[in-house]
């Protein structure tokens, strides 16, 4: 069983006893900078998510013209071969 302590700035966990006592202290930031905190991630979220989609595109667009390419070197290569 897993139970929370706050003793003013510092919030920490401890299990029972019988399985193992875990009491590492660590601080956490005011709740006003912990919001601060998760509006920067999700705005970080929105970026990757657009950059993600950009890569998406590129890779598309770069497989398309290697095929564009070879088909087309294929074709010159048969035309100039016959």
């Amino acid at each position: 069983r897993l139970h929370c302590g706050k003793n003013d700035r510092i919030t920490y966990f401890f299990a029972s006893p019988k399985v193992k006592i875990i009491a590492t202290p660590f601080p956490l930031p005011p709740l006003a900078e912990q919001r601060r905190i998760v509006n920067k991630i999700d705005e970080l979220m929105v970026l990757c998510d657009q950059l993600n989609e950009s890569i998406a595109s590129t890779d598309s667009v770069r497989t398309r013209l290697l095929e564009t390419l070879l088909r087309d070197t294929i074709a010159s290569s048969a035309n100039t071969s016959a």
